[in-house]
């Protein structure tokens, strides 16, 4: 086994030149599709799923005007929860942001921060 096989392994995959035309065609219209108004911006614009929109950690950071490491304090206080997307990325709730951005949620945090001081 040479070392450019080594990490796939021994793999054959057989088709027909009918089956080969129709995923170049699919990935080509895939493209094409990807490259108009839906996906020329997809880092700035928050993502779309099930009808609730989220944003990842940076945009969440700089709507909020706070540094990562609150993010993730909020995280573990309860306060803001991510969702993670995949084994690293994290996404907000952009309605969540948007509630924490209007002070809703502000006496939960006041809560969790006096629970803290009394456990220490």
């Amino acid at each position: 086994m040479n070392s450019e096989n080594s990490i796939l392994g021994n793999q054959l995959v057989v088709m027909s030149r009918a089956d080969l035309d129709a995923l170049v065609e699919k990935m080509a219209s895939n493209l094409a599709a990807c490259k108009s108004e839906e996906c020329i911006n997809n880092d700035v614009n928050p993502v779309v799923y099930e009808n609730e929109r989220f944003i990842t950690r940076e945009e969440a950071s700089k709507l909020l005007h706070v540094d990562y490491s609150t993010l993730w304090r909020w995280n573990k206080l309860g306060i803001l929860r991510p969702n993670k997307v995949g084994p690293r990325r994290v996404m907000y709730k952009y309605s969540d942001v948007l509630k924490k951005l209007n002070g809703e949620g502000q006496q939960k945090e006041e809560q969790k921060r006096e629970e803290n001081a009394e456990r220490c």
